[in-house]
């Protein structure tokens, strides 16, 4: 287990400056999930928190458009996913919830997940 300590990553994920532990597996290297819906940053936390860490940042969103924004097939997406994935031994970041479209490719790797949930906002009525 690591206690990541980063003042721009604890803004990130919104806690007060303390610890934010990554459990990592037994040789210490991380494979960190980031999920959460659109807009809630993930891409900003997964960025950070690769930085932190020194590990690839691989934003799945990358890897299922092509040019012109045409979208992948399935099984090309999940495919590149794979190839992405196993050509960072050394640990990494990912960004995207695409579990329905690839399957559980990056969960069953991970070793750490983050969820990020939206800010909560009250209405003015």
């Amino acid at each position: 287990m690591i206690g990541i300590r980063s003042d721009s990553l604890n803004r990130c994920l919104r806690i007060p400056p303390m610890v934010a532990p990554l459990l990592g597996d037994d040789n210490g290297v991380y494979r960190v999930h980031v999920v959460g819906n659109a807009g809630t940053g993930k891409s900003t936390v997964g960025r950070e928190l690769a930085k932190t860490l020194n590990v690839p940042y691989i934003a799945l969103d990358e890897l299922l458009w092509k040019p012109g924004w045409e979208q992948e097939t399935n099984e090309q997406f999940r495919s590149n996913v794979q190839h992405t994935l196993a050509a960072a031994p050394n640990g990494w970041v990912v960004d995207g919830n695409y579990s329905r479209r690839i399957g559980d490719v990056v969960e069953v790797q991970s070793t750490d997940e983050i969820c990020k949930a939206p800010r909560t906002r009250v209405a003015d009525f």
